[in-house]
């Protein structure tokens, strides 16, 4: 067959095709040559965001600021909280709110509130008048946000999920980018939380295992892109303090609940939608990471994992195609440009890169084996950082491997269903 080609290739006056011999004769050399360059790459980008990374210095507590907890309003949009809700809500107080706004749906006002109730029940009573409930008609996070935007009296709102938990001093470093008063909005950074009782390698799932690697790989990503650019893709919607009078504006609230994704008009992604609109809207987002604001948060323990990260990737991928034509600003940095479309070209590459090791192993295994044998010690330092600071995980060293690498599958996924807005993992219609 490769004759025929090489005919044909002649008779067009090409030299050089798939299956000729000329090709054939360089595929044990290109596998090799496509392995060795993507590890280069790797490393090299890794050196670049680390070494730039290290000039992270997050913003000083102003000795007179402009903001104090008294001017925040804390907004909570639920439907049915997990984890330890009494918990959470008792952190969130320590900080010394102006108030504390829950914001519910009819259909689960009567659940929430007796939750609520019986929390309040057991707190200070200065402490149990900040606290109020909404509920909405309609099921959807935006509708329900937008209402307790509403509510909200302080000049700060922080937006927290409901199964976050703060530390006690997290509210004046949060509100110390603010004192610049080019910056919208501001993120912390976040650590996952294991219940003590699940910290036992026969009680931990996979799943948490999985959960909880992922989250720790990304820690580190958010700092740097922000040390290297001043840049922020996402300000994830777990705990955002924004300035009230963005969330407050009419034009604003108007996009926010009539934001469509082709056709498909979207209920949840709020975080992905407000840090764009901030963008274009030529607004600093900051990123705030130190011991004073890192907040807790769970993870899934079952397989509803799996849903929940096809939501994330699709809304991740969903925003930075957006950002491509609506953020202006993403051109004006060659490394977020570099990185975005990276991200987005991610599966293509992958598949390069999957393609490579199969070529080098079938023509050079030998040399491949070697490779191969160079890239697990390359990464072992990592699983052993990772499991020194959980190492009731080791048991499920198997999903902390297949986490690294789920992308290589799920990328395929996400982009194939795409337009798919449901939200999964909760009993709503919508995206969420």
């Amino acid at each position: 067959m490769s004759s025929h080609l090489v005919a044909v290739a002649a008779a067009m006056g090409c030299n050089f095709i798939p299956f000729s011999p000329e090709f054939i004769a360089i595929l044990p050399r290109l596998g090799i040559a496509l392995l060795v360059s993507f590890w280069l790459w790797g490393r090299v980008d890794l050196w670049y965001q680390t070494k730039h990374g290290k000039a992270y210095k997050p913003y000083r507590v102003a000795a007179n600021s402009r903001y104090g907890a008294n001017d925040v309003s804390i907004v909570v949009c639920t439907i049915g909280p997990v984890g330890n809700f009494e918990m959470c809500i008792r952190s969130w107080l320590s900080n010394k709110p102006l108030e504390l706004i829950f914001v519910t749906t009819k259909d689960k006002l009567n659940a929430i509130s007796a939750l609520i109730d019986e929390v309040k029940f057991r707190l200070p009573a200065d402490q149990a008048k900040k606290i109020s409930l909404l509920a909405v008609k309609q099921a959807s996070k935006r509708v329900q946000l937008v209402d307790g935007i509403n509510a909200a009296r302080g000049l700060i709102i922080a937006t927290v999920d409901d199964h976050i938990l703060w530390g006690e001093a997290l509210m004046p470093h949060m509100l110390a980018p603010f004192e610049d008063i080019e910056v919208g909005a501001a993120g912390p950074g976040t650590d996952v939380y294991t219940d003590p009782a699940r910290r036992y390698p026969g009680v931990v799932t996979a799943w948490e295992t999985a959960a909880t690697r992922l989250a720790w790989k990304r820690k580190p990503t958010y700092k740097n892109m922000f040390a290297i650019t001043g840049w922020c893709w996402i300000l994830a919607g777990t705990t955002t303090f924004y300035r009230s009078a963005i969330l407050k504006d009419a034009e604003f609230q108007h996009a926010h609940l009539n934001d469509y994704w082709f056709g498909h008009k979207l209920n949840a992604s709020d975080d992905t939608f407000i840090s764009r609109w901030l963008q274009i809207n030529n607004w600093k987002l900051a990123v705030q990471i130190m011991p004073q604001t890192e907040i807790l948060r769970t993870v899934k323990r079952d397989s509803s994992f799996l849903t929940q990260l096809a939501r994330w990737e699709r809304s991740t991928i969903q925003s930075f195609l957006r950002s491509l034509w609506e953020v202006p600003q993403i051109y004006r940095q060659w490394y977020v440009l570099y990185k975005t479309l990276e991200r987005l070209t991610r599966p293509v590459f992958t598949a390069i890169h999957v393609a490579a090791w199969f070529l080098s192993f079938y023509y050079t295994p030998r040399l491949t084996t070697m490779l191969l044998l160079w890239y697990i010690c390359s990464v072992a330092p990592s699983y052993a950082e990772f499991l020194g600071e959980y190492p009731w995980m080791c048991r499920h060293l198997w999903a902390l491997v297949l986490t690294d690498y789920y992308y290589a599958v799920y990328d395929w996924y996400t982009w194939g269903t795409l337009n798919n807005t449901q939200w999964g993992t909760r009993d709503i219609p919508g995206e969420e």
